[in-house]
């Protein structure tokens, strides 16, 4: 039997949450082409994927469903595996809801000692990821869909009112990429 290719992204060269499912993910990528499964749908993204029970939700459907979600995940990671744990699989769909996890950078590092980000920052490479994800996705035959993403309670935190303003900000920035990419 011919071994088929298989894009595999590698590891991050941080530690990143992407990577403690790298090579579950790669295994997986590599059964389903290998055995040409056809693909109906890829869930990609953070937390909120992850842990949505997909197999329940979809119960009534005859769906090859796939969950490609990890918590903590942020948009830089999403768009170093998209291609892999997305594009590669030719999949019907593809339903992408990722962005709140890159607002950890707005809080200060006490481990490092260092300020957090300024919010505008923290937006512009988080939307920048994105596009660059919808750019890869527009090229192909999948149709993409695009989730805002939700309003967090973390009044714990120092920066909370300014990740609510992200959120916003971050949601109209997803609305007008989604115009432009389809």
């Amino acid at each position: 039997m011919e071994w088929k290719p298989c894009i595999k992204p590698g590891y991050l060269s941080r530690v990143m949450r992407a990577d403690e499912r790298r090579m579950e993910f790669d295994c997986k990528n590599q059964v389903i082409m290998q055995k040409e499964c056809p693909v109906d749908a890829v869930f990609i993204g953070d937390s909120m994927i992850q842990m949505w029970e997909l197999s329940v939700y979809f119960a009534k459907y005859p769906l090859r469903i796939l969950n490609r979600g990890i918590g903590g995940d942020r948009t830089a990671s999403l768009l170093h595996r998209f291609r892999a744990d997305a594009v590669q699989l030719k999949p019907k769909t593809v339903v992408i809801l990722a962005g709140i996890n890159d607002t950890w950078d707005l809080e200060f590092d006490h481990w490092k000692q260092e300020s957090g980000r300024e919010p505008d920052d923290i937006l512009q490479d988080a939307l920048g990821n994105m596009e660059q994800i919808l750019r890869i996705a527009s090229k192909e035959t999948f149709q993409t869909i695009l989730c805002s993403i939700l309003p967090t309670c973390m009044e714990w935190t120092n920066r909370e009112q300014e990740r609510k303003k992200y959120v916003q900000e971050y949601n109209k920035g997803l609305k007008r990429l989604a115009e432009i990419y389809g």
